[in-house]
């Protein structure tokens, strides 16, 4: 394994690998190949490679992909034969990454057994055993590891319950677990203690490591509430109750809400006093048309209610009510060029004036034949109104001066100039129907 740096470069990983019987099940094949070309461009290096013998899954016979050379090197350095992974993309494009085969024979004989493999896997690991840092170049005392006498690690799956009991050294094993999906939790730990839930696939001949810490099991959970539309999704933030006098809380945790009544919930959390805020430091967005609010219901966060937790407590069915949404405003936007005629195609988008990462809607509008685009926004944001124009057959957008329109309750209309000459812009609907 390997990890990059902006002055080291690429350095070999102290931290190994999971053994193949693991990595083996993590894409969608795994097959032996051979690498016959190697295309070179100025900015793109494609690889063709053919099946030579697949070990899993289903995999094209023959794949011609975009190799792309990192500070670490490529995945594909040369010609010749490799064991190799292979994966589907979201769009559903495959991709590749293998070891050559001289330098794999061992992972290439666990492939090839596989096929005879016995319908067992195996599950095992260790619980609270303390890791020794990978970069650390210095001698130190070693940690104190802790009693785990008594402790129980359960693998459940719908055929029943496995259990495997943590010895003095802090490891557990599974050594034959029949095929299948199984939920891995403890038990029997110390007060106040948990460890989250894992998600394990067993397949026949594979195995899974895994390493459990415990950590406090008090949480905390709740729902919100809305005078608006639900949003879909919204972050929801934990603080603790002295951070909020800090311009910025560094060290604030948040969670993505789920589901109809927009849940949330934070596990592990220690005891202490806590504020909850939604969507701190976030403009209202066309998802998310509110603004940050602070537990039960208001925007100032001096007056925000502190949530304390105890040892091992769960506090649940907290109702969060994040108001009213913001009122709308439109902003009208004309794109031309040098000469004044219309810009169409130009991709016209609003954006938060202060906070140059933000983006009001998920995708920008492309201007009419007119060089004109309505754009949505809230009467209390000051925004950056700026646009893309792509000529066909270029990757680089034209330059346009972007402006910037103050937080106001009225409509606004702003004209946006296209630097450079004339050019047939790039229609992006229909590139994108076309993906």
């Amino acid at each position: 394994m390997t990890s990059s740096g902006m002055v080291l470069g690429c350095v070999v990983s102290r931290v190994p690998p999971p053994p193949i019987c693991q990595r083996f099940w993590e894409e969608d094949a795994v097959a032996l190949v051979n690498v016959q070309k190697i295309e070179k461009h100025t900015h793109q290096r494609f690889v063709t490679l053919q099946v030579v013998e697949i070990y899993r899954g289903a995999p094209p016979n023959e794949l011609l992909f975009e190799d792309p050379v990192t500070d670490c090197g490529a995945r594909f350095g040369h010609t010749g034969r490799y064991l190799t992974w292979l994966y589907r993309s979201k769009s559903g494009k495959w991709n590749a990454y293998g070891e050559p085969e001289e330098t794999s024979a061992e992972d290439l004989r666990y492939a090839q057994s596989v096929r005879n493999a016995a319908s067992v896997g195996r599950i095992y690991g260790t619980l609270d055993k303390p890791l020794r840092p990978p970069f650390m170049s210095v001698l130190r005392d070693p940690e104190q590891a802790p009693n785990r006498a008594g402790t129980m690690v359960v693998a459940e799956s719908e055929n029943g319950l496995l259990r495997a009991a943590v010895v003095s050294d802090l490891s557990f094993d599974f050594p034959s677990v029949p095929e299948g999906k199984y939920k891995v939790h403890v038990e029997g730990l110390p007060g106040g203690l948990a460890v989250d839930s894992e998600d394990v696939q067993v397949h026949g001949g594979g195995c899974h490591e895994l390493r459990l810490f415990s950590a406090s099991s008090a949480s905390i959970a709740g729902h919100l509430v809305a005078a608006g539309q639900m949003p879909r999704f919204a972050q929801v933030y934990l603080m603790s109750a002295g951070s909020l006098s800090k311009s910025h809380a560094d060290s604030k945790r948040w969670v993505m809400t789920k589901g109809s009544d927009n849940a949330f919930e934070f596990k592990q959390v220690e005891p202490g006093k806590y504020i909850i805020g939604f969507e701190i430091g976030h403009s209202p967005t066309i998802n998310v048309p509110y603004d940050s609010r602070y537990y039960p219901e208001g925007k100032d966060p001096a007056r925000a209610a502190e949530v304390e937790v105890h040892k091992g407590e769960k506090i649940e069915n907290l109702k969060f009510n994040i108001g009213n949404e913001v009122p709308r405003r439109l902003v009208r936007v004309r794109v031309s060029w040098a000469d004044g005629s219309p810009a169409e195609n130009a991709t016209a988008y609003l954006r938060d004036a202060h906070n140059p990462y933000s983006s009001v809607a998920g995708k920008q509008t492309p201007t009419d034949s007119k060089g004109e685009a309505v754009l949505e926004g809230f009467i209390n944001t000051d925004y950056d109104v700026d646009a893309n124009a792509v000529c066909k057959g270029r990757s680089s957008s034209n330059k346009i001066q972007k402006r910037i329109i103050p937080a106001s309750s009225t409509d606004a209309f702003v004209t946006l100039t296209v630097r450079g000459p004339k050019c047939s812009l790039i229609d992006w609907q229909l590139s994108n129907e076309d993906e």
